[in-house]
C-alpha cells in the first residue's frame, strides 16, 4: 500500500510539473510553428548580408552600442547556414533564449528573495505568461531587452551571494553581468545599480558601523563592470554618440512624467490584460497614482527586513522608465509610448517580485511538499494562462506571414542565380522595382536582402534580365514582385472612351459609405479597402484606370487568382507620380511581371487604403 501511494505521488507531481512547463511553453511554441522575421530584424539580416562583423559591432544604433548582440545575430546567421529561407526559425527561436534565461533567473532570485518556492514558481508563471512584455520573446530585434535582463538577474543574484552568504563568486558575477548587459542594450546599464543597491541595502541586524563601511565599499564593484564597458565604447567615439542623441532627444522632463504614469497607466492593468487605461483615466490621476505607489514601495522598503529586494524591485520599475522614457518621448505620446512592450520587461520583473514578496507568507504554507508546490503553482499558471490566452492569439495572428518563406526562398534562390550568371548585386536590384513587404517596416526594400555578389559584373543587364525571368518559376515572379512598388509604371490615363467601368463596388470593408454619391468614403487606415467585380471585358484590357489618387497617397492594387483567393503575390502598391499631376492616373498591365496572362475576366479587384480619413472611390475603369 505504502508503494502504491508512493507510486501514485510520483504520477502526480509529473503530471503537474509537465502540465506547468506545458502551460508556460505554449504561447511560445505556437510561436516557433510560425516563426517570420518582422521590421529590424529585416535590416539586421540585411547588414550581415553586405558588412562584416568588425564593422557592426560597435556600430551606433541610437544612443546603443551592443556590441554582444552584434555577435548573437551574427552567430545566429551563421547557424542559419547564411540562408535566408532558414533565417525566421533561427532568429525566432534564438529570442527565446534570453527569454526563457530571464525565467529562470527570475524565479531564482525570487526564491532567494522571498524565501518561497512556491513564490519563486509563481513569479516565474506570471513573468512568462503576463503579455505585457511578449515582444521581446517574439520578435528578435526587441530580444535586445531580454538578453540585458538576464545579465542583470545575474548580476543580482551575484549581489545576493556576495551580501547575504559571503560566497566570491559573487562579486565577479556582479562585475561580469554589469559588463555584458549594457552590451546587449543600453538599458543594461541599470545592471551595475540594481547590484549596489542590493549590496549596499543588505545591512544585518548585528553589524557594526565598522564592519558596514567594506560592504558599503564593496557595492562599488559592479560599477567596474560597467567602466569597462564604457572604457571599450569610448574607444570607437561612444562619446559623441551619446551627446548626439541627448543633445536631440533628452527629455527629463517628459520621461519622468511617463515614468510616474506608466505603473497605474499601463503596467499593473495590463498583468490582468486590461488595455488603454490611459485613455480612461487623466494623464494627472495616473502620475498620483504612480506618485503614491513609489511613496508607499520606499516606505515599505525603510520598515522591511527585505529592503534590499524592494529597493531593487523600485529600480527596476520607477528608474527603469525613467531611463528609457528620458530619450523616448519624441516617439509620440504617452499611449504610444506605453504600448512598446520591450519598455516594460525590467517593470514587469520588478512588479513581479513586490507581488511575491506580499504573497510569500501566504503561498509558503505549501513549500513543505513538492505536490502541494506544484499544484499551487500549476493552478496559479493556468489561472494567468486563461486570462491572456487571447492576446497571445491576436499577437500571434499580428506577426502571421504567410507569404514570407515564399519571398525569402525567392530571394535565395534569385542571389544564386546572380552569383551563377556573375552579375552584382546592384545589377539585380536594378532588375526589379521596389518590394515593399508588410513585415519590412519603414518603406524598405526587401530585395536589399540580396547578398553582396561579385564586385564586377560579367552579364550586360538585358541579358541577365532575359536569364532571370527565364529561370524563376511564375510563382518565384510572384513572390519578388508581389507587393512591388509600381509608381514607376504608372502612365496618364487614356480617354473615358476607351475605358470600361469595373462593377461595384461588392464591399466595402472598414469603410463609411455613402458621403457623397457612392464616390466617396471614410477609410480607416490599411486593410481598409473598396472591393470591385470585373466582367468578360476583363479579358482583352491593356490596363487600368485608378482614378482620384492624390500626390503622396498610398494605395494598393489586388487581384483574385482564378479560385477567388487573395493574396500578395498578387498585388503591387503605388502613389500618383509627381510628373502626372492633373491627370488620372493608368496601370498598364504588360509592364506588372506577375500579371495573369488571361486577363482579369470573372476577377475581382481590390483598391486598398494606407491612409485615414476621406477618399475618392470612384470604380476603376479597364483600359481597353
Amino acid at each position: 500500500m505504502a508503494a502504491n501511494a508512493r507510486a501514485r505521488r510520483r504520477l502526480a507531481i509529473c503530471v503537474l510539473a509537465t502540465a506547468y512547463v506545458g502551460l508556460l511553453a505554449a504561447p511560445y511554441v505556437s510561436r516557433m510553428r510560425r516563426p517570420t522575421l518582422y521590421g529590424d530584424d529585416v535590416s539586421r539580416v540585411v547588414d550581415l548580408q553586405t558588412q562584416p562583423l568588425g564593422k557592426l559591432l560597435f556600430r551606433p544604433v541610437n544612443e546603443h552600442m551592443a556590441p554582444a548582440f552584434e555577435v548573437v545575430s551574427w552567430l545566429t546567421w551563421h547557424l542559419a547556414g547564411k540562408r535566408l529561407a532558414a533565417a525566421p526559425w533561427a532568429y525566432s527561436a534564438m529570442s527565446l533564449v534570453p527569454f526563457g534565461l530571464c525565467v529562470i533567473l527570475l524565479g531564482r532570485v525570487v526564491w532567494r528573495e522571498a524565501g518561497s518556492t512556491t513564490a519563486g514558481l509563481i513569479a516565474a508563471a506570471v513573468f512568462t505568461l503576463a503579455t505585457l512584455d511578449v515582444e521581446v520573446a517574439y520578435w528578435y530585434s526587441a530580444s535586445t531587452f531580454a538578453w540585458a535582463l538576464a545579465a542583470t538577474l545575474v548580476a543580482w543574484l551575484g549581489a545576493i551571494a556576495a551580501a547575504e552568504h559571503g560566497r566570491r563568486w559573487g562579486w565577479f558575477a556582479m562585475i561580469l553581468g554589469a559588463l555584458f548587459a549594457p552590451a546587449f542594450s543600453g538599458v543594461g546599464l541599470l545592471a551595475a545599480p540594481f547590484a549596489a543597491a542590493r549590496v549596499a541595502c543588505a545591512r544585518k541586524a548585528e553589524e557594526t558601523t565598522r564592519a558596514r563601511l567594506p560592504r558599503l565599499l564593496a557595492a562599488c564593484l559592479p560599477f567596474v563592470g560597467t567602466g569597462c564597458y564604457l572604457l571599450l565604447c569610448a574607444q570607437f567615439k561612444y562619446r559623441d554618440v551619446l551627446a548626439t542623441n541627448l543633445s536631440e532627444r533628452a527629455d527629463p522632463i517628459g520621461g519622468a512624467i511617463c515614468a510616474l504614469q506608466a505603473p497605474a497607466a499601463a503596467l499593473l492593468p495590463r498583468l490582468v490584460e486590461i488595455r488603454d487605461v490611459d485613455l480612461l483615466i487623466p494623464s494627472w490621476a495616473a502620475s498620483v497614482l504612480g506618485l503614491i505607489m513609489l511613496v508607499a514601495c520606499l516606505i515599505w522598503a525603510w520598515r522591511s527586513s527585505r529592503r534590499g529586494a524592494i529597493a531593487v524591485a523600485i529600480l527596476a520599475i520607477w528608474a527603469n522608465y525613467a531611463l528609457i522614457y528620458s530619450v523616448r518621448t519624441y516617439l509620440g505620446p504617452p499611449h504610444a509610448i506605453f504600448q512598446m512592450e520591450r519598455f516594460h520587461l525590467y517593470p514587469l520583473a520588478g512588479l513581479v517580485l513586490l507581488i511575491a514578496l506580499v504573497a510569500a507568507p501566504i503561498v509558503s504554507r505549501f513549500d513543505g511538499s513538492r505536490l502541494r508546490v506544484l499544484g499551487a503553482a500549476t493552478a496559479v499558471t493556468a489561472l494567468v494562462f486563461a486570462i491572456h490566452l487571447q492576446a497571445f492569439r491576436a499577437r500571434l495572428s499580428w506577426m502571421k506571414y504567410d507569404e514570407q518563406p515564399r519571398v525569402l526562398a525567392a530571394i535565395d534562390h534569385l542571389g544564386d542565380l546572380g552569383r551563377t550568371l556573375g552579375a552584382t548585386r546592384t545589377q539585380l536590384l536594378a532588375q526589379f522595382d521596389p518590394l515593399m513587404s508588410r513585415w519590412n517596416m519603414f518603406d524598405r526594400n526587401t530585395l536589399e536582402l540580396l547578398p553582396e555578389l561579385g564586385k564586377r559584373s560579367k552579364i550586360s543587364d538585358a541579358d541577365l534580365r532575359a536569364a532571370l525571368f527565364a529561370s524563376l518559376r511564375p510563382e518565384e515572379v510572384a513572390s519578388l514582385c508581389g507587393g512591388m512598388d509600381a509608381t514607376g509604371r504608372l502612365v496618364a490615363a487614356p480617354a473615358p472612351d476607351r475605358s470600361v467601368p469595373a462593377r461595384g463596388p461588392a464591399a466595402a470593408f472598414l469603410m463609411t459609405a455613402n458621403l457623397n454619391e457612392q464616390t466617396r468614403y471614410i477609410a480607416h487606415g490599411w486593410p481598409s479597402f473598396l472591393e470591385f467585380e470585373v466582367g468578360p471585358e476583363g479579358a482583352g484590357a491593356r490596363g487600368i484606370v485608378l482614378p482620384g489618387v492624390n500626390l503622396g497617397e498610398v494605395r494598393e492594387l489586388w487581384w483574385t487568382d482564378e479560385r477567388g483567393g487573395w493574396s500578395s503575390a498578387r498585388s503591387i502598391r503605388f502613389t500618383r507620380p509627381q510628373t502626372l499631376t492633373k491627370e488620372e492616373v493608368a496601370l498598364p498591365f504588360a509592364t506588372i511581371p506577375q500579371w495573369p496572362s488571361e486577363g482579369l475576366a470573372g476577377r475581382r479587384v481590390r483598391v486598398m487604403f494606407h491612409a485615414r480619413g476621406p477618399v475618392a472611390a470612384a470604380a476603376p475603369r479597364l483600359w481597353r
